[in-house]
C-alpha cells in the first residue's frame, strides 16, 4: 500500500499540470490572449471617451525593460553628500526604485506607506537582501527634508519588524533618499521611461504611482504599479531581479512555473513550464519507485538465496552426521 501513494501523488502533479493548461486556455480565449511586446502602462488605462485632462497629459510610464540607469550621473544623499549613482550599486543586491517628491501632498505618500507595509511583511531584510531609493525629481527639494524622511520611514520599519541593532543599521544604510538637480533628474526618468511635469495652477507634480525593480547592475527588470503591492509580489520581484541571489529554492520553482503578468501586476500559472516541471516530478517518482523495486526485489532474491544456503548446509550437517554415527558402529550407508 505504500509504495502506491507516490505513483498517485504523481499523478496528480501531472493531473494539476493539465488542468493549469486547460484554464490558462480558457482564461486567454476570455481575455483576449497574453500582454503583447511592447504595451506601456498608458495599455492598461481604459480608453476615455471625453478629452484627458491636461494635467495628465504626457504623464505616465513608458516601460523600457533591460534599460540601464545612468550610474555615472552624481545625486546627493541624506547627510549632504555627492555620490555617484553607481556608489549605491557595489554591494551586489537588487534595488527597488521609488520616483517622487517629498513634498507630494499625497501619491507619493501613498506609494510609500504600502511600500513600507510590503516590505514589513517580507522575510527578506533591507540592506541584507535588496536596498530602496527614493529619489526626488524635484530640484528644489534638498538633503535636510530627505533626512527627515528617512528617519520617519527607516524608524517605523525597524519597529514593525522589531529588528535588532546590527539589522537596523543594515536597514538605515540601504534605504536612500535622494536629491539633485533638474538635469539629473530628467536624465534618471527618462531612462526608465518615468514621465512626469509640473501643474501651475495646481502647484504640484503630476506622475504615475509605480516601483521600479533594478537589477545589482543597474538595470531595468520589472514595474510595479498602484498604490499597493503585495508582499509576495514583491518578493518574486526581487528574487527575479537578483538572479536568485536571494530568496529560497522554493522562490527559484515558483520564478519557474509562474511568470509576471503586467495586466494583473502579479505572478501568474505559466503553463508550459508547469507542464513541464510536473512531467519532470512524475518521471523521478516513478524512477525512484522503479529503483525501489529493483532494489528490493534483490534483497529478496538475496534473502531467499541465503535461506536456501543454510538449508544446503543443515541438510549436508545432517549428511555428515548420519555418516559419522553410522562409521562408528560399524555399518555402512549405501
Amino acid at each position: 500500500m505504500k509504495s502506491v501513494v507516490p505513483i498517485f501523488v504523481c499523478l496528480v502533479l501531472a493531473m494539476a499540470a493539465r488542468v493549469c493548461i486547460a484554464t490558462e486556455g480558457a482564461a486567454e480565449k476570455a481575455g483576449g490572449g497574453a500582454t503583447e511586446p511592447g504595451q506601456t502602462f498608458e495599455t492598461f488605462v481604459p480608453k476615455r471617451i471625453e478629452p484627458m485632462p491636461k494635467e495628465f497629459v504626457d504623464v505616465g510610464v513608458d516601460e523600457r525593460m533591460g534599460a540601464k540607469l545612468p550610474l555615472e550621473l552624481t545625486v546627493v544623499d541624506d547627510s549632504g553628500k555627492t555620490i555617484a549613482l553607481r556608489d549605491l550599486f557595489t554591494r551586489g543586491k537588487p534595488v527597488i526604485l521609488q520616483l517622487g517628491y517629498f513634498g507630494c501632498p499625497k501619491l507619493c505618500g501613498q506609494v510609500s506607506e504600502a511600500t513600507l507595509d510590503s516590505i514589513t511583511e517580507l522575510d527578506l531584510l533591507m540592506g541584507r537582501d535588496f536596498e530602496m531609493i527614493y529619489l526626488s525629481f524635484d530640484p528644489k527639494e534638498r538633503s535636510t527634508l530627505a533626512r527627515e524622511k528617512k528617519l520617519f520611514y527607516v524608524q517605523r520599519y525597524v519597529d514593525g519588524k522589531s529588528l535588532t541593532a546590527q539589522q537596523s543599521v543594515q536597514a538605515a544604510n540601504g534605504w536612500h533618499f535622494l536629491t539633485t538637480d533638474q538635469v539629473t533628474a530628467t536624465a534618471i526618468t527618462r531612462a526608465v521611461g518615468f514621465k512626469y511635469k509640473w501643474v501651475e495652477s495646481a502647484q504640484q507634480y503630476s506622475h504615475a504611482a509605480v516601483l521600479i525593480m533594478i537589477t545589482p547592475d543597474g538595470t531595468v527588470s520589472r514595474y510595479l504599479y498602484g498604490a499597493a503591492f503585495p508582499s509576495k509580489t514583491l518578493r518574486l520581484s526581487l528574487v527575479d531581479a537578483s538572479s536568485g541571489k536571494v530568496g529560497s529554492i522554493m522562490d527559484q520553482l515558483i520564478l519557474f512555473c509562474f511568470h509576471f503578468d503586467p495586466n494583473t501586476g502579479t505572478y501568474t500559472v505559466q503553463a508550459m513550464r508547469l507542464m513541464k516541471f510536473g512531467g519532470f516530478l512524475t518521471v523521478m517518482c516513478l524512477g525512484a519507485m522503479t529503483g525501489l523495486m529493483v532494489l528490493r526485489g534483490r534483497q529478496m532474491r538475496g534473502v531467499n538465496s541465503g535461506r536456501k544456503r543454510r538449508g544446503l548446509s543443515a541438510v549436508l550437517a545432517a549428511g555428515s552426521s548420519t555418516v559419522a554415527v553410522a562409521d562408528g558402529s560399524g555399518t555402512t550407508e549405501r
